[in-house]
């Protein structure tokens, strides 16, 4: 399995495809543990990009992750 996981975080690094599938069970440094429900493809701020839809495990909140930004050292500093 984690075979599996370092050919997709690979392939993500260099712009292909996800490295968690839905239904992984991911920690958010911010929201907690949570599972991907979704990949989606949505435009925000009028840049088009695939976000992780997260359901976080306490409570019914989703969270959408930026694909892209996921292994950069501060994503939030990237968005702005």
């Amino acid at each position: 399995m984690l075979d599996g996981y370092l050919q997709r975080a690979g392939a993500a690094a260099q712009g292909g495809a996800a490295v968690f599938l839905i239904g992984d069970k991911i920690l958010h440094p911010m929201h907690g543990a949570g599972v991907i429900d979704e990949i989606v493809t949505q435009k925000v701020s009028g840049v088009t990009r695939e976000y992780y839809v997260m359901h976080v495990s306490v409570g019914s909140m989703k969270v959408m992750i930026p694909v892209c930004l996921l292994y950069t050292s501060d994503a939030a500093d990237d968005l702005t």
